[in-house]
């Protein structure tokens, strides 16, 4: 590394917290603008064999103290009395007693190999809401300059009386004790300087790099949700305590920087040549998990609308790649102001591509991030998926703006308020920028579905659930958060009516405006609205329907018998879980929207009916003829119907509409895996959905192909294998050997999406034309380099690896390391782990820990999950995970959720005692941290399958043999 890629005269080599010798930063807000003293450089002689390296060592730089304070006030010269150490509880919550009101910080970040760390200075003004003598900050993982602690009254400056400093490493609490309690409703200042470190594990003020002409790059960028700025700045790292935020940061001058806000001046260091410091416009009131800062020397792309500045950040040659996003941004921002009559409150917006990233992206007020395959499209080379990825992503992101950035939950314990209301707007938002794609019509069989898989155990977690420990907080980032809470509210959309639902939308955001909600706040907002427009009885409210929604896990199915004679239906309700057991303890306020066949009207979502958190009730329904209940799935519950209906329904499945039809094969499905309906309706359903043809409802092709994975995977072990192999090729024989390989310029979105799902399952097969034609295409690219159909990447190149040997393996990670785009990364990386040849697997696994492999730590779980979800590697998956856990845990770090997701890969074939016994052991042998909740997860998950395989194998087996000759297979 070349010391001008940072700046002339900046050391290539720094390391301060190992120089005795060397002084740290202390970067003072009172200082002259611009003065920087260069306290100490001092060189050092480091051997290495033969080879004698010079380098810099210990820079140290210091801004000037106050001049009103041209003596140490004698308040802060008294010696420092002890304390009493109060136990606290780990990961504790911070008291009430002080409100932060403005945060001024100053950073120095370095990326100099061997000191990757941060100087800075921070001043944070707050209010006294109540009589205390302490200040309690969150801190994690900073070595803060206990000299030069300040206490002061904001009013006239005046210093306080420290008596000590304590530091609670468990509970991440510093603690500062004054010599007399603060004065309610007065406004105070503490200052500080302190050195954070620049980590790789994505989480906080962290360090990320890349390469560009060959030569490695280095940047720094932020991720604070959820309980991460605390590892960047003292602070009062809760969202609750919304404040203003002025933030400066140094950088050397052949880079930029990025914060929230747009930058107010710039002004060089007169005393260390080569570094500029850039000053940033005060924030809006705001959560510490929002700040959010960048220093790099990555590109722009400016694309502005009539008032707000947007700019996509990239790697310089990833700079067009940014185009598609450029495209649709603005027009999500002009929805949601629209949709919200809400202005964004920023005049710009920076999205950045970050190399190394952890969540798919960050919704940071104006300066949002992106893992780099959630913001950037090669059309050339990324497929319909990797699109439609980045509308999602990029929608979501923005939908935050509104929800979670202007108003914020007030706890961790709602999450589901911002990232539920992200997930779903992501959808209404995408279908207004790609209309054709009609993706609302995915959210069922895409988040609901997503949703059902998780709540469907035992162990699963409420929506609002109490969160106490910041491993709590991480492991509610799940699909509990942002798919369940997506369909809860869509339920309440469709039993509110969109205008009503808007308004009471509004009404939330307009009464918590850079403030803190809760579920009963929004509760009470919508049955405001709700009752006002005669939506709701006076005598119901939002909070009946939806509490049992949100506090209690869990989802139920209804189960409908009709009398038939009498015209009327029973309706009966009790919690779904796929594991067969039985709960009849959760009740819920159920929406019974129906139509029959006397009156087919599909599209009227409007509850007809309720289940008053009652176990049954009974309904009067024309009986004649077929009946349907939760249309268009609008309710986040599952139906089943008594036989005589079920065998109607059947019978004229061509009067139904698609997403009818992908309803009641889903539902019939899941209803038979929890052993609640026998599997011979879902097999008529399929083969009466075979007889119609499956090219023109391609929606219920990929949920058929979809939901019979869980067979496939539960049987392929077993002797019953080849009667559903024999099954599923009478099933979609025809629609396999039809589909081409072929990729048309005007093929549509739901053809390219259900091409390579319904090719995946034809080579399946290692004799199948798919196959064969697959090796031959893998074989053209690595021969000829003949370049292989986007959409098609991902089958072609798993398939050959399969099939092949080290040859194709190794072609494949040359390509992966050569490759700069990182959608095009992920697709061979799956790949890899499609290796028929365990020694491979084994070594890919290796990979996964080691940098120089050049696989990211970002990537750690897509590597895991490919060799897991792979027959052949599902053991070795296992075993690696067992004999390395301290290893992973060490190397990956507990953020974003990367080890429990490994963890969440395992149980894919797991349906035997033995194995059971292995996760059992696993978990009593192991410090879990924040896999907890994961490796309990997939316990019951196998104690699941274990029944299924007990109560369902055998009649399923049966039913094959039965059925052999009537069905021709």
């Amino acid at each position: 590394m070349t010391g001008g890629y940072y700046g002339q005269g900046v050391p290539t080599s720094v390391d301060l917290e190992n120089n005795s010798n060397s002084k740290k930063y202390t970067i003072n807000e009172g200082a002259p603008k611009g003065k920087l003293l260069i306290s100490k450089v001092c060189c050092c002689l480091l051997a290495m064999g033969a080879i004698v390296l010079a380098a810099l060592a210990a820079l140290a730089v210091y801004m000037l103290l106050p001049v009103c304070a041209e003596t140490t006030p004698e308040a802060l010269t008294t010696q420092p009395k002890s304390i009493q150490k109060e136990a606290v509880v780990a990961n504790a919550r911070l008291p009430r007693a002080l409100e932060p009101t403005h945060y001024k910080i100053k950073l120095l970040p370095f990326l100099i190999e061997n000191n990757f760390t941060t100087h800075g200075f921070i001043s944070i003004e707050f209010k006294a809401k109540e009589p205390t003598d302490k200040i309690v900050l969150n801190v994690n993982d900073i070595d803060i300059d206990q000299d030069s602690l300040r206490v002061k009254i904001a009013k006239d400056g005046s210093f306080l009386q420290i008596l000590d400093q304590a530091y609670n490493k468990e509970a991440q609490l510093y603690t500062i004790v004054i010599s007399k309690k603060f004065k309610k409703d007065n406004d105070y200042r503490v200052e500080m300087n302190f050195v954070a470190k620049l980590n790789d594990h994505m989480q906080g003020f962290y360090r990320s790099s890349y390469y560009s002409n060959g030569t490695k790059r280095w940047m720094a960028s932020t991720q604070f949700s959820p309980t991460d700025a605390r590892t960047a700045f003292p602070c009062f790292d809760e969202p609750s305590f919304k404040a203003i935020f002025s933030i400066t940061i140094g950088r050397p001058d052949n880079m930029t920087t990025l914060s929230n806000m747009p930058k107010k001046e710039s002004f060089p260091s007169t005393e260390m040549e080569g570094y500029t410091w850039d000053v940033y416009k005060e924030t809006p009131k705001m959560s510490t998990y929002l700040v959010a800062f960048i220093v790099s020397d990555l590109q722009a792309f400016e694309f502005n609308s009539s008032r707000i500045v947007f700019t996509i950040w990239t790697r310089k040659e990833a700079i067009t790649q940014g185009l598609y996003a450029s495209t649709i941004v603005p027009s999500v921002f002009n929805h949601f102001e629209t949709y919200f009559n809400l202005k964004y409150p920023i005049p710009k917006v920076d999205l950045v591509a970050v190399p190394d990233f952890g969540f798919n992206a960050m919704e940071n007020w104006g300066l949002i991030t992106f893992r780099e395959t959630a913001l950037l499209l090669d059309p050339t080379i990324s497929t319909i998926d990797d699109k439609r990825n980045i509308a999602l992503v990029v929608a979501h992101e923005i939908a935050h703006q509104w929800f979670g950035n202007l108003a914020t939950p007030k706890w961790w314990d709602d999450l589901w308020l911002k990232e539920g209301f992200a997930t779903y707007f992501e959808y209404v938002a995408v279908d207004k920028v790609e209309p054709s794609w009609n993706i609302t019509n995915e959210f069922t069989f895409s988040e609901m579905s997503a949703a059902f898989e998780i709540d469907s155990l035992a162990s699963a977690r409420p929506l609002s659930v109490k969160i106490e420990s910041t491993n709590q907080i991480r492991q509610a980032f799940n699909k509990i958060s942002y798919s369940k809470g997506a369909s809860i509210i869509r339920m309440i959309q469709s039993i509110l009516g969109e205008e009503i639902f808007k308004t009471g939308l509004i009404h939330f955001l307009n009464n918590h405006l850079y403030a803190n909600g809760d579920h009963n706040d929004l509760w009470k907002a919508l049955t405001e609205k709700a009752q006002a427009g005669g939506v709701l009885e006076p005598n119901v409210t939002v909070k009946d329907i939806m509490d049992p929604w949100t506090i209690q896990a869990g989802y139920p199915v209804v189960t409908a018998i009709a009398d038939y004679e009498a015209k009327s239906i029973n309706l009966s309700q009790k919690r779904y879980l796929k594991s067969g057991e039985t709960d009849q303890d959760s009740l819920w306020w159920i929406p019974i929207s129906y139509t029959t066949a006397a009156d087919s009207k599909f599209d009227d979502v409007r509850p007809q009916a309720w289940l008053r958190n009652e176990n049954e009730t009974t309904i009067e329904l024309n009986t004649k003829g077929w009946y349907l209940l939760n249309l268009k799935h609008s309710g986040y519950f599952i139906v089943n119907y008594d036989e005589t209906n079920w065998k109607r329904l059947d019978e004229n499945l061509i009067d139904l509409p698609n997403d009818v039809r992908a309803q009641l094969l889903s539902n019939a499905l899941d209803l038979s895996r929890a052993n609640l309906l026998d599997y011979d309706i879902p097999f008529r359903l399929l083969v009466t959905l075979n007889r119609l043809g499956w090219s023109k409802q391609l929606l219920t092709l990929t949920i058929a192909l979809e939901k019979m994975d869980f067979l496939h995977n539960m049987l392929i072990s077993t002797p019953a294998f080849n009667k559903f192999d024999r099954f599923i090729l009478t099933l979609f024989s025809n629609v396999f050997d039809h589909t081409s390989f072929n990729e048309e310029r005007n093929d549509s979105y739901a053809v390219q999406r259900t091409r390579r799902t319904i090719l995946e399952w034809a080579c399946k097969r290692p004799d199948s034309r798919c196959m064969i034609t697959s090796r031959h295409l893998y074989r053209d690219w690595m021969v000829n380099g003949k370049p292989i159909a986007p959409n098609l990447k991902k089958l072609v190149y798993c398939t050959s690896i399969r099939e092949g040997g080290e040859a194709e393996w190794e072609f494949a990670y040359r390509q992966y390391l050569n490759t700069t785009l990182a959608s095009e990364k992920n697709t061979i990386l799956d790949a890899l782990g499609c290796s028929s040849k365990p020694w491979l697997l084994a070594r890919y696994l290796d990979y996964m820990m080691q940098k120089e492999s050049g696989i990211r730590k970002q990537d750690g779980e897509r590597v895991f999950r490919a060799v897991a979800n792979n027959i052949v590697g599902h053991q070795l998956a296992f075993d690696y995970l067992r004999f390395s856990w301290k290893s992973i845990n060490k190397y990956y770090g507990v953020g974003f959720n990367i080890i429990s997701k490994m963890v969440d890969a395992l149980t894919m074939y797991m349906n035997t005692p033995y194995q059971l016994a292995q996760l059992e052991a696993f978990k009593n042998d192991n410090d879990l941290g924040t896999a907890q909740q994961a490796v309990e997860n997939a316990i019951e998950i196998v104690r699941g399958h274990m029944r299924w395989m007990d109560k369902s194998y055998g009649s399923v087996e049966m039913w094959f043999a039965q059925h052999l000759h009537r069905y021709s297979f």
